[in-house]
């Protein structure tokens, strides 16, 4: 996005750095604050990022060019009967034109969408997201009547707009509608900033791939195993990978300080911001977490424009800052900036890491 503005992207903060900006935002001070330890969102590369964004290093078209590939090895080992492969739009694409080069099969964008409908996956109620579906998307029949399609989504959620997809095609006169997901079943909600669903509303929470096929309408759902969704990433990262966050796929939490209470009350966006607040004792001004969530930006309130999202309510100098990273929280002191000295870059003090 910064590119197509004409900014050029000089650094590109790693895992436990934190990044403070001088007075007047002309001098940028980079400071490794704790070990790295980078695990970035895998389910960005599924869902979350444009095709065309550049993650880490990572292409996000191409990793998902990757999971495609992966999961028609899958389906082929299955023996299933297949006329067409149908994209659910937009997330699914790239994966879906792999998917059918390497099955030998025809892909059929037979899903219109209406671009000036919202994404269902964050919209609050059952009733708008089902709504939404069949305000979003429009089939046209002669693609599917008669044939059994291969329906490739993204990912299944809830299963609203799974349901209603696969009815549509049924609807259309599809003879037969497999469901693939690019992505592992989601079992368990995110609490690192993605509003996700708490665990009792994911469909594959607690149920086997036959019935969740069963509640959706479609003749099997083939879901994507999640070694091969990290082992895609793997592959297009320029360096060594070693693992990404995968919770809400796993359970597993890389923080290690997730519990029930945060898993189970309310919603878990809300439970990982109640997080943070107790890891910094008490709320400094505003603060918001950037795309990769590994580092928060403090900066002083008279700054850039373009940080304004992300800055402290008081001045920068002498103010306590709370870094996020992936290890955890720690605080850093910003040296007082003398009035009137003009933008320089200072050096953080670090007083407190947990």
């Amino acid at each position: 996005m910064l590119e197509t503005l004409g900014y050029e992207v000089e650094h590109r903060p790693g895992a436990g750095e934190a990044v403070f900006i001088s007075e007047g935002g002309d001098e940028v001070l980079f400071e490794q604050v704790t070990p790295p330890t980078h695990r970035p969102c895998i389910f960005e590369f599924v869902y979350f990022a444009r095709p065309d964004s550049n993650l880490d290093g990572m292409s996000v078209y191409r990793v998902r060019e990757g999971m495609g590939r992966a999961l028609a090895r899958k389906i082929q080992r299955l023996g299933l009967e297949i006329d067409a492969v149908v994209p659910v739009p937009e997330s699914a694409r790239a994966a879906a034109i792999e998917m059918s080069r390497e099955l030998g099969l025809p892909l059929r964008e037979a899903l219109v969408k209406n671009r000036y409908v919202g994404r269902t996956f964050i919209m609050p109620g059952a009733g708008e997201r089902r709504r939404s579906v069949r305000h979003k998307l429009n089939v046209i029949a002669s693609e599917v009547a008669g044939r059994s399609v291969l329906l490739v989504d993204d990912s299944i959620v809830r299963g609203t707009t799974s349901r209603e997809i696969v009815e549509m095609l049924r609807q259309a006169g599809a003879k037969k509608v497999y469901l693939a997901s690019t992505a592992p079943p989601l079992r368990h909600p995110c609490v690192y900033g993605i509003d996700m669903s708490t665990r009792r509303e994911f469909i594959a929470r607690d149920r086997n791939y036959d019935e969740i096929a069963r509640i959706l309408g479609a003749e099997a759902v083939i879901y994507q195993d999640l070694e091969d969704l990290i082992e895609s990433a793997r592959q297009e990262h320029p360096g060594t990978l070693e693992d990404t966050c995968h919770a809400c796929f796993s359970g597993h939490y890389p923080t290690g300080d997730i519990d029930a209470e945060a898993l189970e009350g309310g919603r878990a966006g809300a439970a990982g911001v109640r997080r943070l607040k107790g890891a910094q004792g008490r709320r400094r001004g505003s603060w918001g977490p950037l795309s990769s969530r590994r580092w928060w930006l403090p900066a002083c309130r008279r700054g850039p424009a373009r940080f304004r999202p992300w800055v402290t309510k008081k001045n920068i100098s002498g103010e306590v800052c709370l870094v996020f990273l992936d290890g955890g929280a720690a605080q850093v002191r910003v040296p007082s900036v003398p009035t009137g000295s003009g933008p320089r870059a200072v050096r953080p003090e670090k007083v407190n890491s947990r």
